[in-house]
């Protein structure tokens, strides 16, 4: 199964590949969302929240995106990726977000920024029966333990009912969250090294 990149033209498109390819899994980077043809979508982010939010909704894959999970289809969302699929961000002034997971995204408090690696861990049975009954697992792993790369200025909250969340390790917001169709990860999987490989294999 070919895993489509959403390309609005800001992010980090090329790692995001990169990633992809070393677990031989295929991709194609979309950029118009009538050329949205898979099952599992990725929606990386990195750069401004204003920009970022404008893009995509000029470009309607605001409305492809809940088109898409509507239709019973699985969203990887990374970093600003993530973020965008909550009520609010503080960034830029305020940017109204996608309102798909109930939450808001704010500025970090006690630090300029949350750079560096943290503890990980993920079970694949934290996963909903939705997503588990669509993918294409090419890992048979069902623990994984590692590190993980964070570089973020701002942080989710989210209190969901429907939702799971992670926090990352003593830190007061999300690392990951998990939500029917949704997998969000406020971290750089594709920077992570044998662990985000890892990841990517037991989610596809």
């Amino acid at each position: 199964m070919k895993v489509d990149i959403i390309d609005i033209g800001v992010g980090n498109i090329s790692s995001i590949q990169n990633w992809l390819e070393k677990s031989n899994i295929p991709s194609q980077r979309v950029k118009f969302p009538e050329n949205l043809s898979s099952n599992l979508i990725i929606l990386p982010g990195v750069g401004s929240a204003k920009i970022y939010d404008k893009n995509l909704r000029d470009k309607k894959f605001d409305i492809a995106i809940k088109n898409h999970l509507a239709s019973g289809n699985r969203l990887v969302g990374i970093c600003l990726g993530y973020q965008i699929l909550f009520d609010f961000l503080e960034e830029d002034g305020g940017v109204k977000g996608l309102g798909i997971l109930k939450g808001k995204v704010q500025r970090i408090s006690t630090l300029k920024s949350h750079t560096g690696w943290e503890n990980f861990k993920f079970r694949k049975d934290q996963l909903s029966k939705i997503w588990i009954g669509k993918k294409f697992s090419k890992s048979k792993k069902q623990i994984l333990k590692g590190r993980v790369f964070y570089n973020h200025n701002y942080g989710v909250v989210s209190k969901g009912k429907d939702i799971l969340n992670f926090k990352i390790p003593n830190f007061d917001y999300c690392s990951y969250s998990i939500s029917k169709q949704i997998v969000g990860f406020q971290f750089h999987p594709e920077k992570s090294q044998i662990t985000g490989q890892t990841l990517i294999e037991m989610i596809y």
